[in-house]
């Protein structure tokens, strides 16, 4: 699995154009107010003792964002954020309670049909495969579920096994793919109605790190540029979402806590942030860097030695966090300080948020902070600005 771009034909968005009275110019998706809950789940025993009282999950309160035609956009949150409730709703699959989705322009609930028209979705489900019939053979049934018949559902499977690269594997039983493999054939499947709008729910989760990555990058090129598709992946990976789309949208208890291109969004939360390897951790500069060098702060350190190999050094390293402020050169400027205060360090590098880093510097919720931690001042666009 390369990221190799073919020439397959660009003929996804041919089923459907919507008027120009219904679509929102170069912008595919826009949820306003966005509310949904579901009934709390009760064990037997309260239900006895309780039998008319009803409790409620609020997965979405308040959910707002809008997402460019043609990007590639990050639904970033953990486990319960109302990522899932967020895509069903946009898939016609559930009711919001108030609040409004629009998809190309079609409203979610009163033009639900024409909405699935026009989007698809795929999960990481490999199990919704039939393992024991050919790749052409799944997309084959599933696209006669779609209504397709005869030359033109021919015609679909084909360009959407082309698209994927798997035009050559079509024959092949699913059961003996890889799971790269079957994750392809997956978006495949969801490409046979040539969708405008394209709902990736964890789509990596059952991949490798090296598959991941060639995946990600094949959905960039292939699927976003080439293809034209708006992407809309809902994970709960920090790497995934900033290594792959263009604007990312934070969830956190069914709210938007954050929204805003992938780049400033995190130099917005962890701006000048940086991780330093050293074999004293306590000494007397680390602990009060601010009066060594205007600006500087301890933010967090790790509780044990590393049992990371730092270049050709191996021992009692720790890794210490810091804000330095001034991008590159302050880093640089922070360095010599330190090596002229005899302190040693065997590495200093930027640190890449991750989601725990995000959700603590936007909600509080967290891991601890170390004494010296300071909240950082947040300035990205907010569900609530």
């Amino acid at each position: 699995m390369t990221g190799a771009v073919r020439q397959t034909p660009a003929l996804l968005h041919e089923a459907y154009h919507p008027p120009p009275d219904l679509r929102m110019a170069g912008v595919a998706i826009h949820v306003d107010s966005l509310q949904k809950r579901f009934a709390a789940r009760r064990s037997w025993q309260v239900a006895l003792r309780s039998p008319r009282a009803r409790a409620h999950v609020q997965a979405l309160a308040g959910v707002s964002l809008s997402i460019p035609a043609g990007s590639c956009f990050g639904i970033l949150g953990p486990n319960g954020a109302g990522k899932s409730t967020l895509f069903r709703i946009l898939s016609t699959l559930v009711l919001p309670d108030a609040g409004t989705a629009t998809i190309c322009g079609l409203d979610a609930v009163q033009d639900a049909e024409a909405v699935r028209g026009v989007l698809s979705s795929a999960g990481a489900d490999e199990r919704s495969l039939f393992w024991r019939i050919s790749a052409q053979e799944n997309l084959r049934l599933y696209a006669s579920l779609q209504g397709m018949r005869g030359a033109t559902r021919s015609r679909r499977v084909e360009e959407a096994l082309a698209i994927v690269g798997l035009e050559k594997m079509g024959g092949q039983l699913v059961g003996r793919f890889s799971s790269g493999l079957r994750q392809r054939l997956l978006l495949a499947r969801a490409l046979l109605g040539r969708p405008r709008v394209l709902l990736l729910d964890e789509p990596t989760r059952s991949l490798d790190p090296v598959a991941a990555r060639a995946f990600r990058e094949f959905l960039r090129l292939e699927i976003v540029q080439r293809q034209g598709c708006t992407v809309v992946i809902a994970t709960h990976g920090a790497d995934e979402a900033f290594d792959l789309c263009d604007r990312v949208a934070v969830l956190h208890a069914g709210q938007v806590v954050a929204q805003g291109r992938a780049a400033e969004l995190t130099g917005a939360l962890v701006a000048d942030r940086v991780l330093m390897w050293t074999s004293e951790p306590d000494h007397p500069i680390l602990a009060r860097p601010e009066r060594v060098m205007p600006g500087v702060l301890r933010l967090s350190d790790l509780s044990r030695p590393s049992d990371r190999t730092v270049g050709d050094v191996a021992g009692n390293w720790r890794a210490l966090t810091f804000l330095v402020p001034g991008g590159a050169a302050g880093s640089a400027a922070w360095l010599a300080r330190l090596v002229a205060a005899g302190v040693p360090v065997a590495r200093l590098e930027p640190v890449r948020p991750s989601l725990a880093d995000l959700l603590e510097e936007l909600t509080g919720v967290g891991r601890s902070r170390s004494p010296g931690a300071v909240p950082l001042d947040v300035s990205v666009e907010r569900a609530d600005a």
